[in-house]
């Protein structure tokens, strides 16, 4: 949670600086960047035109083994929310790189 208008500031400050320095999860490779806010892809350095959504300000990474992070602001409340879709080859395996991929997140949102 971010409240008032510091945490708003916060906020944007947060957006852009994960914008101007994409995510490097470490042991992954990411393999595409869609940014909603700017309407751009970023796949192996090249970038896209992407106008396959609306514009909002919203950045998702894709990773070379087919799990994904998202991150945006809240639309209602001053915070800012993160969206993992985790691929492994069984259940725990899944459940212990959700657990990575929190660990990671928490460390760029403070």
């Amino acid at each position: 949670m971010l409240p008032g208008a510091d945490g708003a500031v916060k906020l944007q400050e947060i957006m852009a600086t994960v914008r101007e320095n994409p995510l490097e999860v470490p042991g992954f490779n990411t393999v595409k960047i869609e940014d909603y806010k700017l309407q751009k892809a970023y796949v192996d350095g090249k970038e896209y035109d992407f106008k396959e959504h609306d514009v909002s300000d919203v950045l998702k990474y894709y990773l070379e083994d087919g799990s994904f992070i998202a991150i945006r602001p809240s639309g209602t409340e001053p915070k800012c929310k993160c969206y993992l879709s985790v691929k492994d080859t069984s259940m725990e395996k899944a459940k212990e790189k959700c657990e990575g991929f929190i660990s990671y997140v928490k460390t760029i949102l403070k």
